[in-house]
């Protein structure tokens, strides 16, 4: 996991901990968890052939 991807998690893990009501809470992790999620099928298309074809730079 990268560097820049840590502090994501941690900046919403200080956003729950500021959180001043149990909705916002469960919100903030909610967002994360939806976000970890996307991250990670992100992850497994950059592993596809024709996916790491397009995000390769054209001389």
């Amino acid at each position: 996991m990268s560097e820049q991807i840590r502090e994501i998690w941690q900046r919403f893990d200080d956003l729950v901990d500021k959180a001043q009501t149990p909705e916002a809470r469960i919100l903030v992790e909610a967002i994360k968890l939806q976000t970890q999620l996307i991250n990670l099928r992100l992850a497994v298309l950059e592993h596809l052939p024709a996916v790491s074809a397009l995000s390769k730079p054209r001389p």
